[in-house]
């Protein structure tokens, strides 16, 4: 195993590689609202933008076991899950999850985000067990909301789709 760099490599050397990777690509004209946005995958620019919006989060939230030159491995595999969305959509959910939550995102919860909607959140096992049993004991007292939920996560067991 390689030694470990300290955080000031580490983090100077991601910055400057991104600012490099955004000056690569010549700043274009915002698309038309027929353009379809780009994937991450085809766009340097959003890249670049997760990349730093990964950094801003490793920097500013509850990190748990994370050593900072990881960093660069959690923005590959955070580039592979999320390659098949725009970086907007990416963007409008990183924001969502940050207002709902304090520690370090995983890429599924982004996805997941994006794929159920950037008004609701992940889907989390101990949230169905709760909402379960209150189903069972007070259905009187379930939220619309909280039924939604319920049906929407027992739909998602079943055949992996929102």
């Amino acid at each position: 195993m390689d030694n470990p760099k300290p955080l000031g490599a580490i983090i100077p050397a991601l910055i400057s590689q991104t600012k490099a990777n955004g000056r690569e690509q010549p700043l274009s004209n915002p698309p038309s609202s027929s353009a379809m946005p780009l994937p991450l995958m085809h766009d340097e620019r959003g890249k670049a933008e997760l990349s730093i919006l990964l950094l801003q989060c490793y920097e500013a939230l509850k990190v748990y076991g994370k050593e900072p030159e990881q960093l660069k491995s959690v923005n590959a595999v955070f580039q592979l899950v999320l390659a098949d969305y725009p970086m907007d959509k990416i963007r409008e959910a990183f924001i969502f999850y940050l207002r709902h939550n304090s520690g370090m995102p995983d890429p599924g919860d982004i996805a997941q985000i994006i794929m159920r909607g950037c008004d609701k959140p992940p889907f989390k096992s101990s949230v169905y067990v709760r909402l379960s049993q209150k189903r069972k004991e007070f259905p009187e007292d379930m939220a619309h909301e909280e039924w939604e939920y319920v049906k929407d996560y027992e739909k998602f067991v079943i055949s992996g789709k929102y």
